[in-house]
């Protein structure tokens, strides 16, 4: 859509994304664990790597799929997700950072600490997840982070004999209830759990199926938000 995007994986107790887009570089960075103090210039700083003309930082760029990250404690949760905001020389338009479900102490931190330009939520459409969401939603309100829209997930699914299409929960309202506009339905889609295993995202393995519709309706819809209502920090925006 013309901006420049970086991707940055901040569910830190178990980093996906290097998997699902096929970046495995084990690079050890002993930036990242000794959390120098000192200020760097731009042109010193680690360099995100970059897939599908997509800049992308992760905790999991520094250790082996079979090892898990352990990541504890409130200040040192804070420093490791300012230093992959601040401290990699992003050169974007626009960041997306992939949060882990929950109001644990990583979306904590990212509501409370870092300057977020809005949040998407992603769920499925079923009351419980909706609920647990709800807890999210009043932390975000009370650290005044505006919230974009909801994408529902595992929305629905397609027969594969009759190609009539089956709702895969007893849809909730309570997002809506709350004045979050559902801005994307994605649907249940096998291929999209083999691709991702595979390191190719679905939008581009099939860019002209259901999935990458409903892709390009939440992206559409997120750089819509961003333009009109978004509040500018610099030449950059944070999301």
């Amino acid at each position: 859509m013309g901006l420049r995007t970086g991707l940055l994986d901040a569910d830190l107790a178990a980093p996906d994304i290097p998997h699902m887009l096929g970046v495995h570089p084990l690079r050890i960075s002993r930036e990242v664990f000794l959390m120098t103090s000192r200020i760097r210039k731009p042109s010193q700083r680690e360099r995100p790597q970059k897939r599908y003309e997509m800049q992308v930082a992760s905790v999991g760029f520094t250790l082996p799929e079979r090892r898990f990250s352990y990541v504890a404690g409130h200040n040192f949760i804070a420093m490791l997700l300012r230093y992959l905001l601040f401290e990699v020389n992003w050169d974007v338009d626009v960041l997306v950072i992939d949060a882990p479900p929950g109001t644990g102490s990583e979306v904590q931190i990212m509501a409370r600490e870092l300057p977020l330009s809005g949040a998407v939520f992603v769920t499925t459409p079923q009351d419980l997840a909706q609920m647990d969401a709800g807890r999210t939603l009043t932390l975000l309100r009370e650290s005044g982070v505006p919230v974009i829209g909801a994408v529902q997930n595992m929305a629905s699914l397609k027969c594969p004999h009759c190609s009539e299409t089956i709702d895969m929960f007893a849809e909730s309202r309570r997002l809506e209830d709350e004045g979050i506009s559902v801005i994307g339905r994605i649907p249940f889609d096998i291929n999209l759990a083999r691709n991702a295993d595979e390191g190719l995202p679905l939008v581009l393995g099939d860019p002209t199926g259901p999935v990458a519709y409903e892709f390009a309706r939440v992206g559409a819809a997120v750089r819509r938000w961003l333009r009109d209502e978004a509040p500018r920090m610099g030449d950059q925006t944070i999301a």
